[in-house]
């Protein structure tokens, strides 16, 4: 995904204005495409790091509710987690009928069912990979979490590789408004960071006030240019001039008609190639 320095999704891009080289050789580009529809699945911490929080709870669902009243139906799913996923809304619900399910988990102040108050948030993660099914070039799982993890089997090396793996970008929204945090939460906004840089995702990690007017107006464009970067993206075919024998990284960057890297755009892409999964 091409960003522009002011925040501005380009969508026009031809497929000549991207060059790539993998392993000092260079890539093959067939035609882009700028496809319009893909899903997204809304991964929201419950844990008790999250809802003990009076603030950090009212943000995690305020943000929530944000995402889901841009979307289409049919293209969005709600998971909720702790040490599980312990609910959640498939693509089969309107976001008027997920929207509601946020706003009945405010009145009843119940988020997570007892003993499911630690955070498992890599599991969570390729427990959502898999309420998508067959991914779709595009599709998006997108975490609201102050980023610790404190029970997962899983590590953040695995969550990427299968991510990798589906296409499936990753997505975060930070949420860190504490005073006193563990030392998985310090860490936190690192991982996420590492797991949307490395899957063509982003991660947004602010500490304005929203309990002001100013902070939440602040706040806004941001999530708007995440929204867009979700919901707009290019579709490369690429022809590798040596196979991926193992996972590597690759360079991908958009030029002038002069060949030369433009410095006004932020490229968004998987920055490394695995191996591809052989299925009977």
């Amino acid at each position: 995904m091409s960003v522009s320095e002011h925040g501005t999704v380009i969508n026009n891009l031809p497929s000549d204005a991207f060059r790539a080289k993998f392993r000092g050789h260079p890539v093959n580009i067939s035609p882009s495409t700028f496809p319009v529809s893909n899903r997204i699945v809304v991964l929201l911490d419950v844990s008790g790091s999250v809802t003990q929080s009076q603030s950090e709870w009212e943000l995690a669902r305020r943000v929530a509710g944000d995402i889901i009243s841009t979307a289409n139906s049919g293209r969005i799913a709600l998971l909720f987690f702790g040490d599980s996923i312990v609910a959640g809304l498939d693509f089969t619900h309107t976001p008027s009928e997920i929207f509601n399910k946020l706003r009945l988990l405010e009145q009843s102040g119940v988020a997570a069912p007892k003993g499911h108050g630690r955070t498992a948030l890599f599991d969570a993660a390729l427990q959502a990979l898999r309420a998508l099914g067959q991914p779709s070039p595009g599709d998006v799982i997108y975490a609201i979490t102050d980023g610790g993890d404190d029970a997962s089997r899983a590590n953040d090396d695995k969550v990427i590789r299968a991510f990798l793996d589906s296409g499936v970008r990753f997505f975060a929204f930070v949420l860190h408004n504490r005073y006193f945090a563990t030392e998985e939460e310090r860490l936190g906004p690192t991982v996420l960071s590492r797991m949307s840089f490395s899957t063509g995702g982003a991660t947004l990690d602010t500490s304005y006030d929203l309990s002001s007017d100013k902070g939440r107006q602040q706040l806004q464009p941001l999530l708007l240019r995440m929204y867009q970067q979700m919901n707009s993206f290019y579709l490369l075919q690429v022809e590798l001039p040596i196979p991926v024998d193992k996972k590597r990284s690759w360079d991908l960057e958009v030029v002038d008609e002069h060949g030369t890297k433009r410095k006004d755009l932020d490229l968004y892409y998987p920055r490394e190639l695995v191996p591809c999964v052989t299925k009977p």
